[in-house]
């Protein structure tokens, strides 16, 4: 199903993302224990053997999503996640590792609604794509309503720590993450 919410609009991906609410906030970058990532190369564990999926939910301190985990073979290949957040955002995120269980690429498609003092409450749309070779970042995009803007690296780091939280989670078959992760 969340394969299929990737190829809609966002506004109706969210939509039917029903049952989903709690929020989260951009914040600074997330501390990276090197050791953790590397345990997020390793195999899935247990007894489920690819090719096939695992869902679940993922609740931070302040952030609540399902995703959809793909395994092939022992490993992880794909993680599609979709949430919806406290300020009104929805956000889609998927996440791609390579065969040496690396992080590959992630791309994250974001809507919510802007408030300012004066002006009309305004939709911003954000698409944050971001590529790998091994583990050193390739490339790297931000648009919001279409136009380029400038990547903050805590964005990227923020991402990338949450696609291990979802990958660990996803491995170990567990329904919620730490309460201190940030999406």
């Amino acid at each position: 199903m969340i394969a299929t919410l990737f190829r809609r609009p966002l506004a109706v991906a969210a939509l039917t993302a029903a049952g989903l609410t709690a929020g989260c906030t951009d914040r600074a970058p997330a501390s990276r224990d090197t050791g953790a990532a590397n345990n997020m190369r390793a195999p899935v564990s247990d007894t489920l053997k690819g090719p096939g999926v695992r869902e679940g939910v993922w609740q931070g301190a302040d952030a609540h999503s399902s995703w959809r985990a793909t395994i092939d073979g022992a490993w992880i290949t794909q993680i599609d996640e979709v949430a919806l957040f406290t300020d009104s955002a929805r956000a889609m995120r998927q996440f791609h590792f390579d065969s040496s269980g690396f992080l590959a690429s992630a791309r994250e498609e974001r809507e919510q609604t802007v408030y300012g003092n004066k002006a009309a409450p305004d939709t911003v749309h954000t698409l944050i794509e971001l590529e790998w070779q091994r583990d050193s970042l390739s490339r790297s995009a931000k648009r919001v309503n279409g136009a380029d803007r400038l990547l903050q690296p805590y964005e990227v780091d923020n991402l990338r720590a949450h696609a291990d939280d979802l990958r660990r989670i996803a491995r170990t078959g567990t329904t919620t993450s730490s309460p201190g992760s940030k999406p």
